[in-house]
């Protein structure tokens, strides 16, 4: 398989009673099944153009998920690790395409963030975390030298961001306490995370913090608009998010250090999700649903609604097709 991973997706889609992978080509919008596996969900993917690679979470109903890795030209794919006693998931890959970080969880024991050497297979613990607080959303700074992570508390209460950088000991990144704090990134000079914080039951924001701990409003936000999941572009100083400030959950686009945000998709009857930039830098993913409650109540949405909408920085679309959970995968 050749090609630029721009160019296609690979993406989750409910095939009868199970949840399976399916890729799309953007040069025609063809869609074709990809990876099955009766009894079980495929969740997740993600590719590695540099290790040319792609990792998934394969989940039995009812069991632990574990997750399995799959390169072109193999009928099928592996375990990553095998482990069938953990829950294993939250997969990203390293920008070198050299280790898969994940969260794992050990029935009524400890967790926490490992990363395994791909393809050597060797596991190097992140960090740890006890029988009642939980890591998850691992995500890798461009250097490949730190992750970010998520942290709940004990009963699963609040959310802290983490910054594990071996060999130094895992570190609290935010201080700042009473917020909920959710869906870090690292912005591409890897000087700052950015991350949406809310309190209680109020809008969120967004919000960035560097290597210290300071924290500064993102310029684009919008004062009392319910603003998250934002992701910085992996070719330049601009951040694509999810704001209502227009009414419906809409993507906006703004640059990094300020100025005006535009309104990517404006629709009045449906609401947009989950911006996912091209490795150019120059479309994005969205998962899109019919309109949904306002607040928090809307985030729950059903996953036999959600459509997959690929756009380019002008907001003109380019492929739509139903799915969920989808990256970017060089077409068949």
């Amino acid at each position: 398989m050749q090609g630029d991973a721009s160019a296609g997706l690979v993406f989750v889609r409910r095939s009868g009673a199970d949840d399976e992978l399916f890729r799309a080509r953007l040069a025609d919008g063809r869609v074709r099944a990809f990876l099955a596996e009766p009894g079980r969900d495929l969740t997740w993917p993600y590719w590695s153009e540099a290790a040319r690679r792609l990792v998934y979470q394969s989940e039995p109903r009812g069991g632990s998920a574990e997750l399995e890795i799959w390169k072109p030209g193999d009928a099928s794919a592996q375990p990553l690790a095998a482990a069938p006693t953990r829950d294993v998931r939250w997969a990203t890959w390293s920008p070198d395409g050299s280790r898969v970080a994940f969260a794992f969880r050990e029935p009524g024991r400890d967790g926490g963030i490992a990363a395994i050497e791909v393809p050597g297979g060797r596991e190097v613990p992140l960090a740890r975390s006890g029988a009642r607080d939980l890591f998850f959303r691992p995500a890798f700074a461009p250097d490949g030298r730190r992750l970010v992570a998520q942290r709940r508390g004990p009963g699963g209460e609040g959310s802290e961001l983490w910054l594990l950088a071996p060999p130094q000991a895992p570190h609290r990144l935010t201080r700042e306490e009473g917020w909920f704090e959710q869906k870090p990134f690292f912005t591409r000079d890897g000087g700052w995370v950015v991350f949406a914080r809310e309190r209680g039951d109020g809008p969120r924001e967004l919000v960035r913090v560097d290597a210290d701990g300071q924290v500064a409003p993102i310029a684009a936000g919008a004062p009392g608009a319910d603003e998250h999941s934002a992701r910085p572009s992996p070719t330049r100083d601009e951040l694509a998010f999810v704001s209502d400030r227009d009414g419906t959950r809409d993507i906006f686009l703004a640059p990094l250090a300020g100025g005006p945000a535009r309104n990517l998709t404006r629709t009045s009857e449906r609401d947009e999700f989950a911006p996912h930039w091209s490795p150019n830098g120059e479309l994005l993913v969205v998962t899109a649903v019919p309109r949904q409650p306002p607040g928090r109540a809307g985030d729950k949405i059903d996953p036999a609604e959600t459509h997959l909408v690929v756009l380019d920085r002008n907001g003109r679309v380019l492929l739509e097709t139903d799915g969920m959970m989808p990256d970017w995968m060089p077409p068949f």
